[in-house]
């Protein structure tokens, strides 16, 4: 065994220095590791290495030119081993075993390129999460929007609907049945059609007084000149009493599907819905259609009576029961029956409201009579 000499803090080999050189550039690093001496044994050289902390600051290895490095501390010191082509441990000093490490940096690259794929992947899900629940928090806050806008169109209309109906009667100098308007509130527009209930025909009275064979007549006779009529379907309550209301629900006389086939957008006043109602019972003599009025006097007046009713409503600017009492010249028997048919104010009224969100309109329908003791009912379509 050779000595080597001491050169700028560390021993360099005498000899071998073609097969050391690597060795010695991956140890002779500033700091704890020294490079000591050089040994040979059984025709395998060793660098002895000190060190200066503990045995678990040292142990690293490296492949260079064919050749592995094991490391090993033993009393602070290290022990390399040069081998060609293939590691094993050696015992020296206190006979601990040599460690021999292979190159790992493809290793590494790997495991770094698996962990950013997952990285990455988690960022995605994160992400599509993050936005599923912004899009239904809009949804939600949408939907919080629209149940309020509706419920305040409505309480504002019914309130007012026959104020309403006069003013824009007042403008036009034209009986109206129904009137239209839009509004506008937290971004979101909100149609609203109001209409008087007494100036169409009420099924339920239909049904009371001539049977469901003339409600059947009555119903294809007003969508006779119709090309959207609706198939009649008769569908009454089965605990309803003699008198009471048998249909609260225009669904319930006619095959509805959807609706927009009760209520057509921009032909309001001419739908089936501005023509038939479940509440009106009586119609009122200044706001009903001509057609409306013959269909709701069959079998009361003839269509001469009916004819000077209209003429007289044309002349005067409001018309009373009185005065087509007086017009008609009829009798006590049959002003008391004309009495249950008709009358000349209106005490219910309702208001449809669509409601346009971002992906489709919402229905609602509300009717009430006036009056504390009045009755209200209320229809949502989801």
């Amino acid at each position: 065994m050779r000595r080597a000499k001491r050169q700028s803090g560390f021993i360099q080999p005498a000899h071998g220095r073609h097969r050391l050189a690597a060795t010695e550039r991956s140890l002779a690093t500033p700091g704890c590791h020294r490079l000591a001496t050089t040994e040979r044994s059984d025709g395998v050289d060793y660098l002895c290495v000190t060190c200066e902390h503990a045995a678990a600051s040292i142990g690293r290895a490296a492949r260079r030119r064919g050749s592995t490095y094991g490391t090993h501390c033993s009393t602070y010191g290290t022990h390399e081993e040069l081998t060609k082509g293939h590691s094993r441990g050696r015992l020296c000093h206190e006979k601990r075993p040599v460690l021999c490490h292979g190159r790992q940096s493809g290793f590494i690259l790997l495991m770094v390129l698996v962990v950013l794929a997952l990285a990455g992947g988690i960022m995605v899900t994160s992400a599509r999460r993050s936005a599923s629940l912004a899009m239904l928090a809009v949804g939600e806050q949408e939907q919080l929007q629209l149940r309020w806008g509706s419920l305040s169109c409505r309480a504002a209309a019914l309130a007012q609907a026959e104020t309403i109906l006069a003013q824009q009667e007042e403008t036009s100098g034209a009986p109206q049945p129904v009137v239209t308007g839009d509004a506008d509130l937290g971004g979101l527009r909100f149609h609203l059609v109001i209409a008087d209930e007494q100036a169409k025909l009420d099924v339920n009275r239909i049904q009371n007084d001539l049977g469901s064979g003339v409600l059947m007549e009555t119903l294809q006779k007003v969508q006779a000149t119709r090309r959207d009529a609706l198939a009649v379907d008769l569908s009454p309550h089965a605990d309803a009493t003699k008198g009471g209301r048998l249909y609260s629900s225009l669904e319930q006389v006619l095959a509805v599907r959807h609706p927009s086939q009760l209520l057509q957008a921009g032909q309001e006043p001419e739908s089936i819905s501005s023509d038939l109602t479940c509440y009106g019972v009586a119609v009122n003599l200044a706001r009903v259609k001509p057609s409306v009025l013959a269909v709701a006097l069959q079998g009361v007046l003839n269509d001469s009576d009916v004819a000077k009713i209209l003429a007289l409503r044309a002349k005067q600017k409001s018309i009373t029961l009185a005065d087509v009492y007086t017009a008609l010249k009829l009798p006590q028997s049959r002003q008391a029956k004309l009495s249950g048919r008709v009358a000349d104010r209106s005490r219910c009224h309702s208001v449809w409201v669509i409601a346009y969100g971002r992906s489709r309109p919402w229905y609602s329908f509300s009717a009430a009579e006036d009056g504390p003791d009045g009755s209200e009912w209320s229809f949502t379509w989801p």
